[in-house]
């Protein structure tokens, strides 16, 4: 395991920043002085698309499957065991609109439809002090690009964000892992102050068990590999807080898809463990709480916008219209 994570960190480095095309809105190196409310320079969001339950991850119900997130990472940080996403469909549209726009959604799939209330990007690119240097990066698959910006007519397409899609995949690594090895160049060539990753390998779990387990032991390889580039890209080492959660859970019993192993698939219909996560949240030991764990339920999906504004000192520049809909910041993480 040792030697495939140096291979691993290695292939993430500057042989692979050819690879990524800046966006045309993003003015490479350009810094801006925090703002007295920002606590920290940088924010990274990697949501865990496609849904993890929490059996196999908090659970460890197949054995550990993140000995990453629930060992070396969980002690650089806050671990929320607790998480929940509360209310709307478990579908892939509802738990992402959920997370980027701060506000549940019970709207019925529509993978063009964009999010009635501005997302993270819009508010960043309206009320932060940079206002450029924002990322979203994910495969086109399903609903991502319609939330780089909202239907809202005081945000809209004027602060939205660029959707940037991979346009490679690095063999012989999972779509996940790829995506992640794309951030890493984003990461050393752009020090984002605001990025989101999208993985969603684990979808796979409504027809094969065992493939779903291997993609969160992927995505624990590639959580482990975007927290060492961040720790070791000069600018945003010790100035930057990754968050990582799943977006919605899985259901419970399985749904009679028999893998070759023998198991059931999952499917995501809004049963309680459908609604089960965690949340990780990393960061240097002035901002974060170290080796920090939440037992009680006490964080949701909604709750990410509002910190990651909190921590990048925007969030008192959002109008309070918007605010009092809002999930709460997770302040239990904070020092």
């Amino acid at each position: 395991m040792k030697n495939s994570r140096r291979s691993f960190l290695k292939k993430s480095g500057t042989g692979l920043a050819a690879a990524i095309v800046a966006p045309a809105i993003l003015p490479s190196g350009t810094l801006f002085a925090a703002s007295n409310n920002q606590k920290i320079k940088h924010v990274v969001l990697c949501i865990m698309g496609g849904g993890l339950r929490n059996s196999e991850t908090v659970g460890k119900g197949q054995g550990n499957l993140m000995p990453n997130v629930f060992s070396t990472l969980k002690q650089q940080g806050t671990f929320f065991k607790g998480f929940t996403y509360a209310n709307g469909p478990t579908g892939h549209y509802n738990a992402h609109t959920a997370i980027l726009t701060g506000i549940y959604t019970k709207e019925d799939l529509n993978v063009k439809k964009n999010p009635d209330y501005p997302t993270l990007f819009e508010y960043y690119k309206k009320h932060s002090c940079n206002k450029q240097n924002a990322w979203w990066l994910s495969n086109i698959l399903g609903p991502y690009p319609s939330l780089t910006h909202s239907s809202d007519w005081s945000y809209g397409k004027t602060f939205a964000s660029k959707f940037h899609l991979p346009h490679e995949k690095f063999h012989p690594y999972s779509n996940d892992i790829s995506n992640v090895l794309h951030a890493c160049n984003i990461i050393e060539k752009h020090q984002p102050e605001l990025l989101v990753v999208n993985m969603q390998d684990a979808d796979i779990a409504h027809s094969n068990f065992t493939t779903y387990c291997q993609s969160i032991k992927n995505a624990d390889a590639a959580l482990n590999t975007l927290w060492n580039k961040i720790q070791n890209t000069p600018g945003m080492a010790n100035n930057t807080v990754l968050i990582t959660l799943p977006e919605h859970g899985r259901n419970e019993k399985g749904n009679g898809i028999v893998d070759a192993n023998g198991f059931e698939g999952l499917d995501h219909t809004g049963d309680a463990a459908s609604r089960e996560l965690f949340c990780l949240m990393l960061g240097p030991d002035n901002v974060i709480q170290q080796n920090h764990t939440v037992e009680n339920q006490s964080g949701e999906s909604v709750d990410i916008l509002p910190t990651i504004a909190s921590l990048l000192g925007f969030y008192e520049n959002i109008p309070s219209v918007y605010r009092k809909k809002m999930g709460k910041i997770l302040d239990s993480a904070f020092v």
